[in-house]
């Protein structure tokens, strides 16, 4: 019922001698064995118009999904309508370009990370001077050299702890500037 509403159209323009629907006209001639004088009034009038609506929606359907199809894969080619970053991409290489960027908590905590042991650092270097400085001799009294001798095992101790924190630290870096780079990457190569 439906259908027949959305296609309610002045059948007669179809029978007009308009360009646009003569070759229907010819075809639905050819099938329905009648021409325009004997569908006057006939009990065949209503099977030649049934026919004619049904050709001319199924051009229709034809005409608008070839259409249809043709503008999404020349748009799917070529939007380049989201930015990411100083990038312009497709909606479909932005998703991909998000979920590959590196997590921004991530470099904060190395950020943090590489603060601390800098810090630490500089505390080793400090802790070190005052070691090598010292005028402890063998010939100090025994409380002092006690005192030295656990200088050098509290900075042996912080030494080997920063050893391995800066080895992790230079592993998670790596790791992180790797997917950095595929990102980067990834945009240069499918993003403009």
């Amino acid at each position: 019922m439906s259908v027949n509403k959305k296609l309610n159209f002045d059948l007669d323009t179809l029978d007009s001698n308009s360009a646009e629907f003569e070759s229907e006209r010819k075809a639905l001639a050819k099938i329905s064995g009648t021409n325009k004088q004997s569908r006057t009034g006939e009990s065949g009038s209503h099977n030649t118009r049934n026919i004619i609506i049904v050709v001319v929606v199924i051009a229709l359907i034809w005409l608008f999904s070839s259409d249809t199809s043709s503008t999404t894969d020349s748009n799917s080619s070529s939007d380049y309508n989201t930015q990411v970053g100083k990038y312009m991409c497709s909606s479909s290489n932005a998703s991909t370009a998000t979920s590959m960027e590196p997590s921004g908590v991530e470099r904060v905590r190395l950020e943090t990370e590489r603060t601390r042991l800098d810090t630490l650092s500089d505390q080793l270097e400090a802790q070190r001077r005052r070691i090598d400085n010292s005028s402890i001799t063998e010939y100090s009294s025994q409380s002092l050299i006690d005192s030295y001798n656990s200088d050098i095992s509290n900075y042996n101790a912080k030494l080997s702890r920063y050893k391995i924190d800066a080895s992790n630290y230079d592993t998670q870096s790596s790791a992180f500037n790797n997917k950095v780079n595929r990102y980067n990457t990834f945009l240069s190569t499918n993003c403009k």
